[in-house]
């Protein structure tokens, strides 16, 4: 027998509690509210993040007559936009860093394909980053 414990509104045996908590689907972490680390680690999204930016910069510097290799690289960054996003929101799950990182990469993509100023995407962000504080 374990010695006499009280965790939160329950009392009773060590062994017992250990036991309840083992058997049920209830963890004692998420009994007591103690967030999770992340299983995710800071180094995986700053590479992608990296790798981000690098296929970014060769879609922004590429000619218009490489077709194929401008949609190739379209894709990868818009699978990175995905990636960026996900690995962000693991990390430090919470919906306006997420929300942040996913404005920041789409009109980083946006910029990188011409389809934006750098001007323009600046202030189209502080437009949206205001709104949010509105709500």
């Amino acid at each position: 027998m374990g010695e006499r414990i009280k965790i939160k509104e329950m009392e009773g045996d060590s062994d017992a509690l250990k036991k309840i908590f083992e058997d049920s689907d209830c963890s004692l972490a998420e009994y007591l509210n103690i967030p999770k680390k992340s299983k995710i680690y800071y180094w995986i999204l700053f590479i992608s993040f990296v790798l981000f930016v690098i296929s970014l910069c060769f879609l922004w510097n590429m000619p218009k007559e490489y077709v194929v290799y401008r949609k190739i690289l379209e894709l990868i960054s818009f699978i990175f936009i995905g990636c960026v996003a996900i690995f962000v929101h693991l990390c430090w799950k919470n919906f306006v860093v997420t929300s942040l990182s996913v404005l920041f990469a789409v009109f980083s993509f946006l910029i990188a394909l011409d389809a934006i100023s750098p001007e323009r995407a600046a202030k189209e962000i502080g437009d949206r980053i205001e709104g949010m504080h509105k709500e």
